[in-house]
């Protein structure tokens, strides 16, 4: 099968519903269809010679149509139970994008520019394709996007090029938040997107060999098989790393509105208690500027053993652990912003859509106006560009605590770090 270039993970995801939830929320990993790929489990009649959990088949109609419930201890590996990922969650885990190749110079086809090209499509040799839903085995065929950009409807994605010399047929398929991913690690190390170094690092390595080498999270080789395998505990995998459902809520706590907040006050209670002993702490001694120097070298458990052992850092601005939060969660991009540097950086529009609504330009008057007043609700319930905390407003210590304290739930920002660390290696590989 082919997978995410950038983070490794197929695009034919599936979702196993429980029983409290409806039928929309279940899908195979071939497509929507329930019938699809379906496993059955008991209670069925069974004959002496039948196996318990044995698989059904394919079946020719509806009507005959046995679908796998999930309970609380599920291990099918055809698709993710719904007691361990809700669907919001796992939004846009089947959606696929690739970057194509421009025609070459002297080619019958010409690229024209399009209004929604972002900068690097302009100045590059690539271009985004429009959206798919469904990933066909490579030996099959091609997977159809829509729209068709620069007139291109089925791009030849892959992980590995086939035929050397045809490298301007191939093109490069991924998740578009992880996309959105990439460009921010980018944009941190070194200080723009790199388009260029992307491709070129997947032309370079664009073997079986290289691909299946890369250094991955442990839990994405044990999935990526001949098909993908949902097993138990790795369903943070496939968790959307953009919009992560309960760190709006813990932005919504952490956002002070009261005009007696400052983050240059303390985040914790002051001491009420003297030394028992009257000795003297030697950190007290030293200057503001060197204790933060000490800070910035020490990871957060050590730093909370130094608040522990000595006064000079029992209290600590609440304004630093912006800093600490850059250090040891860089991926948390919606803590960014500065007072000096207030930078924003948009999510690209399609990262926040599907091939399901990523109609083509060429729709009927009717069925647009629809679309548009459609979009325009779901616009008014849901914000498409990141959450970024306001620098002067942001309680950065109850934002460590929280999302710390809550980690095991925030399956996108785990998926986040996973996918940043993929990035990273890439970007290393692009400079050496």
């Amino acid at each position: 099968q082919v997978l995410c270039q950038i983070c490794g993970v197929s695009f034919n995801i599936g979702r196993i519903r429980t029983p409290a939830e409806p039928r929309s929320a279940a899908w195979g990993p071939l497509g929507p269809m329930l019938h699809e790929s379906v496993w059955a489990t008991l209670p069925l009649p069974l004959e002496p010679t039948d196996q318990q959990g044995s698989y059904l088949g394919y079946v020719d109609s509806e009507e005959n149509i046995v679908e796998h419930i999930a309970g609380p201890g599920c291990e099918n590996k055809r698709g993710y139970p719904g007691h361990d990922i809700s669907v919001e969650e796992m939004r846009g885990c089947q959606t696929l994008q690739c970057l194509v190749r421009k025609p070459k110079e002297h080619s019958e086809y010409r690229f024209d520019p399009l209004p929604d090209d972002e900068e690097f499509e302009k100045s590059g040799e690539f271009f985004l394709s429009g959206l798919g839903d469904h990933m066909p085995s490579r030996d099959m065929s091609s997977p159809l996007v829509t729209p068709a950009r620069h007139g291109c409807k089925e791009p030849n994605a892959d992980n590995t090029i086939w035929q050397r010399g045809r490298e301007h047929d191939y093109a490069m398929p991924f998740h578009p938040s992880c996309f959105e991913v990439f460009k921010r690690v980018s944009l941190l190390s070194i200080g723009k997107v790199d388009i260029g170094g992307l491709t070129g690092w997947w032309l370079l390595e664009a073997t079986s060999y290289e691909f299946e080498n890369f250094p991955r999270n442990p839990d994405v080789d044990e999935c990526a098989q001949q098909e993908w395998e949902h097993h138990k505990g790795t369903a943070y995998l496939v968790a959307n790393s953009l919009y992560v459902p309960k760190l709006r809520d813990i932005f919504a706590h952490v956002v002070e509105v009261g005009p007696d907040f400052n983050p240059r006050d303390g985040a914790f209670n002051p001491l009420t208690t003297m030394d028992p002993d009257g000795s003297v702490d030697p950190f007290q001694l030293l200057p503001a500027e060197i204790r933060v120097e000490i800070l910035d070298h020490l990871p957060s458990k050590d730093i909370a053993s130094l608040r522990l052992s000595s006064r000079a850092f029992n209290q600590m601005p609440v304004r630093y652990f912006q800093k600490l939060i850059l250090r040891e969660m860089p991926w948390l991009w919606e803590a960014w912003p500065s007072v000096t540097n207030p930078n924003r950086t948009p999510y690209s529009i399609w990262a926040s859509l599907t091939e399901s609504n990523a109609l083509d330009e060429a729709l009927p008057a009717e069925i647009q106006a629809l679309k548009d007043a459609h979009d325009l609700e779901i616009s008014r319930n849901e914000d498409l560009t990141p959450f970024y905390l306001p620098p002067g407003k942001t309680n950065y210590f109850l934002l460590y605590t929280l999302i710390t304290r809550h980690w095991k739930e925030l399956r996108g920002l785990q998926n986040r770090k996973r996918i940043w660390t993929d990035c990273e290696e890439i970007l290393r590989r692009i400079r050496r």
